[in-house]
């Protein structure tokens, strides 16, 4: 006995993401502090992040021809330039008009058919999503990067699913294991998990 020994132990990885309020905060902000001319802009980047889990490099690369709004598809470059198509609802639909509209009423004369466009009338980069995103979440009290907004999209579909395969579906997670991550975070469903548990017993 006085050999054994306690194995080390994993830490857990403390997943930084928005919940609801946060979320709208977030937009708020937005409108509170971005010009007229790219409000709608920066709603629609901050809503690919959250509500379809885009990675930021995926939605610098959208076209305008990428989506269609008949069937409500975004096709978008992944990670190994694989192209995916993925699916939104009315909400993000009536943004992206939105943002649409006006890149066609302020920028008639741009050049380039990138969705998302700069100040400098090209294609935004994603060193100019990751500022935009770090100025809107700055008064949140979390340091939140483009691939927050990712897991914020992982974690609270799983908070609403319980569905872990529904969340790799959603981020194109080829190994289930990688969206167990998301998980590990939610002590509501553990809470839940433990009292139907206990009244087992």
């Amino acid at each position: 006995m006085e050999k054994t020994f306690r194995p080390s132990c994993k830490k857990e990885k403390n997943i930084t993401f928005l919940n609801e309020k946060e979320i709208k905060q977030c937009i708020d902000n937005v409108q509170e502090n971005c010009s007229k001319k790219f409000v709608n802009r920066d709603i629609c980047i901050i809503s690919l992040g959250i509500s379809i889990g885009l990675r930021v490099s995926a939605i610098t690369q959208i076209n305008l021809e990428d989506i269609d709004f008949n069937e409500c598809t975004i096709k978008v470059v992944e990670k190994g330039s694989k192209y995916r198509v993925m699916n939104f609802g009315n909400n993000l639909k009536q943004k992206l008009n939105a943002w649409i509209e006006d890149r066609q009423k302020y920028f008639p004369d741009v050049e380039t058919d990138a969705l998302f466009i700069s100040r400098k009338r090209n294609r935004i980069s994603v060193s100019a999503i990751e500022d935009m995103i770090s100025k809107y979440t700055k008064d949140i009290g979390k340091h939140v990067t483009p691939h927050k907004l990712r897991a914020t999209c992982a974690t609270n579909l799983y908070k609403k699913t319980g569905d872990i395969y529904m969340v790799a579906e959603q981020l194109g997670h080829a190994n289930i294991a990688t969206s167990k991550i998301y998980t590990e975070i939610d002590h509501d469903l553990k809470i839940k998990a433990t009292n139907i548990l206990d009244n087992l017993i």
